[in-house]
């Protein structure tokens, strides 16, 4: 079945028995635990010990959230002794109530729907797990909601990204991504990062907000880049539980909502910035699009 590592990133130390019991799920395989955090009371610690005496630990700051200890951790391991890698971290309830893709997120909505989806039950696990083994071309597997298109809102995230593709020497056709960066995948894409040359230095800077082309967005979406740029597929996978209304929202949001936005809609290039009008599939442009 092959060997797995699993890379826990903490923050939130109060959601550590939740994530442990998640990982009770993995099963069918070898595996070994590196645990990341900037800060850890010793109760928590022990409890991780508890669970995998023999978790690798790292007291790393918390630079680039959850990306750069994972990046770190990549770089510090003998990563051949791995088949396939899981990335997980600790992540803050939404307050107030947003929509994504149609689908209403609040409270924990978007780790538990991301987590569940690989680690809902052991056969969960061990589907696909099993996924691997019968498909060469399968590569990474994420929650159905949360793999989109790269392309940004906010041009500035757009533009970090390609300027620091080329800096790296990545290309890729496939611009799909995990959005909160927890999935399961094949560890040998991996291998790309580990030689390229990304430091601490680059992730200091503390990031303001979701827009300003900060390197950790950045590489939330190149870790999934470099899977497509192996050639091999990143996988939409859903939670076992129904979650019929989320499923009946999906349908609506890449079924129904095109079909009107054809009609009429008013949306703005994310790349170009120019405005356009929407008239029965005619798109006609407002404006020339805003410099930035």
């Amino acid at each position: 079945m092959g060997r797995l590592l699993v890379h826990f990133h903490v923050y939130y130390e109060d959601q550590i028995p939740w994530f442990l019991e998640k990982m009770e799920n993995i099963c069918g395989c070898e595996w070994d635990l590196a645990v990341s955090y900037s800060h850890m009371e010793e109760a928590s610690r022990e409890r991780i010990l508890s669970f995998r005496p023999d978790a690798m630990m790292f007291q790393l700051g918390n630079m680039g959230y959850d990306l750069w200890p994972f990046i770190h951790i990549l770089k510090s391991l003998d990563i051949s002794r791995y088949d396939y890698v899981m990335k997980l971290h600790t992540k803050a309830p939404f307050k107030k109530r947003m929509k994504w893709r149609s689908v209403p997120i609040k409270g924990n909505v978007w780790r538990d729907r991301l987590v569940d989806a690989l680690l809902e039950s052991p056969e969960t696990f061990r589907r696909l797990i099993m996924r691997f083994e019968q498909d060469p071309s399968a590569g990474l597997f994420c929650q159905r909601i949360f793999l989109i298109t790269a392309e940004s809102p906010f041009p500035e995230d757009n533009e970090a990204l390609s300027e620091e593709m080329s800096r790296i020497g990545l290309s890729v056709e496939d611009r799909h991504f995990c959005a909160g960066t927890m999935f399961l995948a094949r560890m040998a894409p991996f291998g790309f990062i580990v030689k390229a040359p990304i430091g601490a230095e680059m992730f200091s800077c503390a990031s303001v907000s979701h827009g300003n082309g900060s390197l950790a967005h950045v590489y939330e979406r190149i870790l999934s880049f470099v899977v497509s740029a192996c050639g091999l597929s990143l996988i939409p996978v859903d939670t076992a539980e129904p979650h019929r209304r989320e499923r009946f929202l999906l349908w609506y949001h890449y079924n129904v909502s095109p079909f009107f936005e054809g009609i009429f809609s008013l949306t703005r290039d994310p790349v170009t910035r120019v405005k356009y009008l929407t008239l029965f599939r005619i798109r006609i442009p407002l404006d020339k699009g805003k410099k930035l």
